[in-house]
């Protein structure tokens, strides 16, 4: 549908000068670098209202023994709050963090005007943070991806390893779906900026980084190593037929699980965007 276009808690906190990301044009590339792969469009969250949500098939953190969740990011505008607003995130029954999977929280820090990443891992007994102090921009993509293969959660931005925790376990609430757009904060904790190329795995794919973050020259294809959940942001199937600057309402998953991000409010859907990681 068309609409008008608009632009006890354990710590490790890293300032690794790893600010540089990725310019904002369409293009693509095979996993590990050479090969043609479209991506074409991402998803643009307005920070007010927008959100999409999944299913559970497969991406119950709480039935594995590992896991891995990745993404592309470029924000549009940093909000001033206190407390983070999320990137995607996923709750227990309980209303915290989901058992053993993840919350990307970039908060704006109101004390030294910078801008912080916080990586979450809610054991049975502690939550486990990596906390990316790299300053962020906006207009620049970013990837970032988290993994825990059972005993080590760890962290990666751009393609780089900036942290990791030990942490063995999981919580095991029933878990709700998973979030892009919102965090458990409600409304003060919208995304606003887009993104592109979110993936899934129940496994650790810490050693496929290069592939998975790719060659610098794009968003790389990630159907050689099978996610469980991928969402393109507007390049599988007919998702983008509206168009750049469209409202999307269903982003169909290109990995084995069939979990499409849905939303069916219209005030709440985001916008297709033609900016993407190249």
């Amino acid at each position: 549908m068309p609409t008008t276009s608009r632009m006890g808690s354990s710590t490790i906190s890293l300032g690794l000068g790893l600010g540089g990301g990725k310019s904002a044009t369409s293009s693509g590339r095979a996993a590990g670098g050479g090969g043609a792969f479209a991506n074409a469009l991402s998803c643009d969250f307005d920070g007010s209202n927008d959100q999409m949500r999944t299913g559970n098939t497969g991406i119950d953190p709480t039935t594995t023994n590992a896991y891995t969740i990745a993404c592309w990011v470029n924000y549009d505008a940093f909000n001033s709050l206190s407390g983070p607003w999320s990137l995607m995130t996923k709750y227990n029954s309980d209303g915290s963090h989901n058992a053993g999977f993840f919350s990307f929280s970039p908060s704006y820090v109101r004390t030294n005007s910078s801008s912080n990443t916080e990586f979450y891992h809610n054991g049975a007994s502690s939550t486990k943070v990596v906390t990316l102090t790299t300053t962020l921009s906006t207009g620049v993509w970013y990837h970032f991806l988290q993994c825990w293969d059972g005993s080590t959660m760890k962290v990666y931005f751009n393609g780089s390893l900036v942290g990791s925790q030990s942490v063995s376990d999981v919580k095991t609430n029933s878990p709700y779906n998973l979030f892009v757009g919102l965090g458990r904060g409600g409304n003060g904790s919208r995304l606003n900026g887009k993104v592109d190329e979110v993936s899934f795995w129940t496994s650790d794919q810490s050693s496929n980084i290069a592939s998975i973050y790719g060659d610098g020259s794009g968003a790389p294809d990630l159907s050689g190593l099978s996610p469980i959940g991928w969402w393109r942001m507007g390049d599988t199937g007919t998702d983008g037929a509206a168009g750049a600057g469209s409202s999307v309402s269903t982003i169909t998953d290109a990995g084995s699980g069939g979990n499409n991000l849905v939303q069916s409010t219209a005030s709440a859907q985001p916008l297709l965007s033609s900016s993407v990681p190249s």
